[in-house]
């Protein structure tokens, strides 16, 4: 006597299910990502910045809040990339720094104060996964 057991592999559901989750993660985490960012130019900084003494980063021109820029994307099978930046032309000399103005790094301070959330973001689109 003898018996057998048939399996049925659902590997391709449950990855195409991953990468949709991810996916929708880091969507998200693009658009967190220039409110962060804004938070920091506006809030981050409390020494004076500037002749005229004062602590944001940006009031108005072209350091605002629509030079910030997220993109997510994925670069290889494994990687995903969250890329953010600024197209204001002076935005390279605010984040680093001049011989004569402190360097205030607003991009890397907004998303480093925010590991946190980032996590959150990405462990509830994988909790998701549950709905399989």
């Amino acid at each position: 006597m003898s018996g057998s057991l048939s399996v049925i592999s659902h590997r391709t559901a449950v990855l195409s299910r991953l990468d949709s989750c991810i996916n929708s993660a880091m969507r998200e985490m693009e658009k967190e990502a220039v409110d962060w960012v804004q938070d920091q130019m506006l809030f981050g900084y409390h020494d004076p910045h500037g002749k005229d003494g004062h602590t944001e980063i940006y009031q108005s021109g072209y350091m605002s809040e629509k030079s910030i820029k997220a993109k997510a994307q994925r670069d290889s099978q494994n990687t995903y990339t969250l890329s953010v930046g600024t197209d204001a032309p002076y935005g390279p000399y605010v984040h680093y720094g001049t011989i004569k103005l402190k360097g205030r790094p607003f991009l890397d301070d907004g998303l480093a104060k925010n590991v946190d959330k980032q996590k959150q973001i990405y462990l509830k689109h994988l909790k998701s996964m549950n709905n399989i």
